[in-house]
């Protein structure tokens, strides 16, 4: 995993606007326990792109890890909102939505 963030820390070096790469790095973070580094990486992504949904998808599965449900809900809800109806991660953001409102 600490090639995969030093691969994208250099991604975004040269491009810091690069969004795919701060999901990346984010998803690698995640799996070091490196939470505060992805949330960082993920605000960015979701600042960056605010019309796609994969950024709020994946905060939210962040959110709910740190045991903010609230926000875990909330991150979902606007994924499902400003998600085309033929976003592959729906079925998935629906399932793990009407888990958390449980």
């Amino acid at each position: 995993l600490g090639g995969a963030i030093e691969d994208t820390n250099q991604a975004i070096r040269i491009e810091p606007k690069h969004y795919n790469a701060r999901i990346n790095r984010a998803l690698a973070r995640m799996k070091k326990d490196d939470l505060d580094g992805a949330r960082t990486d993920l605000d960015d992504a979701v600042t960056l792109d605010p019309r796609n949904p994969n950024g709020y998808s994946v905060r939210s599965s962040l959110r709910e890890k740190k045991g903010d449900k609230n926000g875990a809900v909330e991150d979902l809800e606007t994924a499902l909102r400003i998600a085309p109806k033929s976003w592959p991660g729906r079925e998935k953001a629906e399932e793990s939505l009407a888990r958390l409102r449980k």
